[in-house]
Order: C-alpha cells, then structure tokens, then sequence
C-alpha cells in the first residue's frame, strides 16, 4: 500500500488480498465502481512485484503448472507418463484450477480416484467447486461407489440430515442410513 501511495483506511489489506485471489481462480469480485480501478492496479502493481521478486504465490504455483502443461504437449505428455495413477481425497473442496490440473494429468490413462462428498463441502468461500465432483463423472465417467452407511450416527439423526439436505435438487443423490440397532455396540468396540 505505501509504495502506492494508497491511504491505508480506504481499503483494508483483507479486501485487496480477496480480490487478487478471486482474480486468479477466474471468480468475479463485486467492486463499487469507484473502487475497481483501484483494485485493478493493486492486482497489476502485486503480479509486478512478484516478478521483479522471481517469486509465485500458492494460486500462481497452480495457475502456472496448468499453463505450462497447455502450452507445452512434451512436458504434459511427460508429467502423464510420470503418473500413470492419482489419487484425491476430500476432492469437494478442489477449485477449478486444481480440478484442471487432475484433468490435464490424468486424461491419458484416466486412472484417477478420488473420495468425496458434495455434502459436506465447506470451503465454497476459498474457492472450492463442488461442481467439480459432476464434472470428473461427466468427463472420465468413473465407477461410482456410494458410501451411504454411517457408522457414527443413529438412524434418527441421518433421518433429519437426509430430510434436510435432500432439499438440494444440484446433489448426487443418496441417502444416509444407520447400521442396524443391535450391531451398533459391535462396531463401536471393532
């Protein structure tokens, strides 16, 4: 801010960070009008900066990778070769960059796996896209396994998760069911 000559009051550091980051994972930052210009230099003179440091951010490390991989079918084709299989946990909460990036590496072979659940995706507000869940089905068209048994909760309790979420009409569908009464001890001292 102070090589900008900017007033420290007028924009809080939080905000400018928000929108930088909103910017590189190609999400649209709501701005007053008066502000956007602002904003946009801040975003210019900050990718400046880091390229004068020789340096990347988190989100340049990912965006960077992707497009060398686009650009560069002899270093794609090499990294594909190089990981003939991937796997993702919590795969709900990759952004779209990441889902590309899994996309670019494993459409050779297409043997990726990955574990997840739109349910129970929470980091909407870092970027995460639980679209990308359909998006892997429609692209490599996997298996689907349904992990609908939950050991940790009594039926009464997946009763109103399930009466409750099944509001969702964007979810794969599944519904949530309890062991049965009598096995619960069991599974519990396992």
């Amino acid at each position: 801010f102070d090589e900008l000559y900017f007033n420290n009051t007028a924009y809080k550091i939080k905000d400018v960070k928000n929108y930088i980051w909103a910017i590189k994972n190609g999400k649209r930052y709501m701005l007053e009008p008066h502000k956007q210009k602002d904003f946009d230099m801040l975003y210019e003179k900050y990718n400046d900066r880091l390229k004068l440091e020789n340096a990347m951010d988190f989100d340049d490390l990912l965006l960077n990778v992707v497009y060398l991989f686009r650009n560069n079918a002899d270093i794609l084709d090499y990294y594909q070769r190089k990981f003939l299989y991937i796997m993702i946990d919590e795969f709900q909460d990759t952004n779209t960059v990441q889902y590309e990036l899994v996309e670019l590496l494993a459409d050779r072979f297409k043997n990726v796996f990955v574990v997840g659940d739109g349910d129970q995706s929470i980091y909407s507000f870092r970027n995460a896209n639980v679209g990308n869940i359909k998006e892997f089905i429609r692209h490599f068209k996997p298996k689907q396994i349904i992990l609908d048994i939950n050991y940790r909760s009594k039926s009464n309790i997946l009763n109103a998760a399930n009466s409750l979420i099944n509001h969702n009409q964007e979810r794969i569908k599944k519904d949530l069911k309890s062991i049965p009464a009598d096995s619960y001890d069991d599974v519990i001292t396992m």
